[in-house]
């Protein structure tokens, strides 16, 4: 005869399935569950990252050039004050190429400065989330999300992200602006890709493909590397120290 679990194991394995989210196993996530704790995840990103820096490297690629453009910049981020860029190296890098990257640059720095960051997370302040279902992406077990913006912004994107299981942060975005972001690259097609570095999630690789009769077709590929991040814990017990 089999002996009988002890009732006090039979509770604590209730107790420890009853703590589980009801679709740890087979079952998906709400649509208002997804949008709460994917804001909940960007949301404690910005309240919690002070500043950092990383080197991006620019390559763009144009159908109407032999070669490309290529252009190195070390970007500082520092809470309250936004983003700066500092361009460290550049490889045929003229004429109209040269006013595209540059333009990039300052368009970013000055939206970085603006008083609510808010208004450009990934969070149910600006999309309405929908969950089609999983996959694996880079090892990392993810939902797959439709984001569908609420309101019309070149800040924002319609398409879909990939999104950690465990963490809830972003690991992929294929997407499109919700409004064309000018007459010369209309709504590029934009594949982005992230990271984690320490404890925060960042951007890692990205590819943007655009498509116009004046300009031809562009590609567009930012590669990040060497982050240096400082979260607000180790700034507020620096400020402590006696």
């Amino acid at each position: 005869m089999r002996a009988a679990m002890p009732k006090p194991a039979i509770l604590a394995i209730m107790l420890t399935v009853a703590a589980l989210p009801f679709w740890a196993e087979d079952m998906l996530p709400t649509d208002d569950e997804i949008a709460g704790k994917i804001t909940e995840t960007e949301m404690q990103r910005l309240a919690t990252l002070h500043d950092y820096t990383v080197i991006r490297k620019y390559e763009l690629h144009n159908s109407h050039f032999k070669t490309d453009t290529i252009m190195t910049v070390r970007l500082k981020y520092q809470k309250g004050c936004g983003k700066s860029f500092e361009v460290i190296g550049v490889e045929n890098a003229e004429g109209m190429c040269r006013r595209v990257l540059d333009k990039l640059l300052q368009s970013e720095a000055e939206s970085s400065r603006k008083e609510s960051q808010d208004q450009f997370a990934i969070s149910k302040i600006n999309y309405k989330f929908h969950v089609i279902g999983t996959d694996t992406r880079d090892g990392r077990s993810c939902y797959v999300v439709d984001l569908i913006p609420k309101h019309k912004s070149r800040f924002l994107v319609q398409g879909k992200a990939w999104v950690d299981k465990n963490e809830f942060a972003l690991v992929r975005i294929e997407a499109r602006p919700s409004v064309s972001l000018s007459f010369w690259v209309g709504k590029p097609y934009i594949v982005q890709d992230f990271q984690k570095v320490g404890s925060f999630w960042f951007a890692a690789h990205n590819r943007s493909e655009s498509e116009s009769w004046v300009l031809g077709s562009s590609v567009l590929t930012i590669d990040y590397s060497n982050y240096k991040v400082t979260p607000e814990i180790h700034v507020a017990l620096n400020h402590t120290a006696p």
